[in-house]
């Protein structure tokens, strides 16, 4: 691939492999760097810091995490 973070274009590859919408995909990360890429490209994104966090920002998106 010769691609690799922060290159914009692993987003894009990324996102042309699945075939995938980025209304359809929550990027993960925890460098605020690749997070702000990847929410550039309209791709919501976590800058994950701790777990209670994380779940509360993916519940923002309506996923909920079942116990």
């Amino acid at each position: 691939m010769h691609i690799r973070k922060p290159d914009v274009d692993i987003f894009r590859l990324a996102l042309d492999t699945t075939q995938a919408l980025t209304k359809q995909v929550v990027y993960i990360e925890n460098t605020t760097m690749f997070v702000e890429i990847a929410e550039g490209l309209g791709i919501r994104s976590i800058c994950h810091t701790d777990y209670k966090s994380t779940c509360a920002k993916l519940a923002s998106f309506g996923l909920e995490l079942e116990e």
